[in-house]
């Protein structure tokens, strides 16, 4: 649960700085401007694969689908109401986009930029939601050492997705930063739920 406090303290602090042209959107432009001067055609073209393989609809099918398999191999519906519940959460972010309205970067790299606004970031939020239900579906039933390897897996899948956004040119660095935030306080409060959720399959210490 601290967890979610901190991520919701940082998504705060992002919002009010889009909303006030605070001082830390220096940080944006500073981004920006080193990446301006690193892109190269086989990052973008990665980036661009990056941006379509995780879309928010194929990752909220996956999700649902590994949630709906551990339910049907449990014979419990916690599994599907964890991965429901998670992807549910992320109708929040088209809505904190249109009530924040924030305009995306110049399109000084893509020759369109997407239509909806740019704070927070959908894949950045999407993928950070994405692999905390993968690793809550799945830890229970892994060795100690298995749930690290998964969080430090989850963690740089996340990690990369949100910025491909930036380099892509499609988000500043502080929608980002939010998607981020976001994502991570859903998972940290899908994480102090679950043991409600789940009947079976409490982590084996090995």
């Amino acid at each position: 649960m601290l967890g979610s406090v901190g991520a919701a303290a940082v998504f705060a602090v992002a919002l009010v700085q889009v909303l006030v042209g605070g001082p830390l959107l220096g940080a944006d432009r500073a981004v920006q401007g080193l990446l301006d001067a690193h892109r190269y055609a086989v990052g973008m073209d990665v980036a661009v694969g990056i941006g379509w393989a995780t879309a928010a609809p194929g990752q909220v099918v996956v999700a649902l689908v590994l949630a709906v398999q551990f339910a049907v191999r449990l014979r419990d519906s916690a599994p599907l109401l964890l991965g429901a519940v998670g992807m549910l959460a992320l109708l929040a972010v088209p809505v904190a986009k249109e009530l924040v309205g924030r305009a995306r970067p110049p399109a000084v790299v893509l020759a369109q930029l997407p239509d909806s606004p740019a704070f927070p970031s959908g894949h950045a939020a999407t993928s950070a939601v994405f692999a905390g239900v993968v690793y809550l579906l799945a830890a229970p039933h892994l060795t100690r050492r298995g749930r690290r390897t998964l969080a430090v897996a989850a963690l740089c899948y996340t990690f990369v997705v949100g910025l491909s956004r930036v380099y892509l040119g499609v988000h500043w660095f502080t929608d980002v930063v939010a998607g981020w935030a976001l994502g991570a306080f859903v998972v940290g409060l899908l994480a102090a739920l679950a043991p409600g959720f789940s009947r079976t399959g409490r982590p084996r210490a090995r």
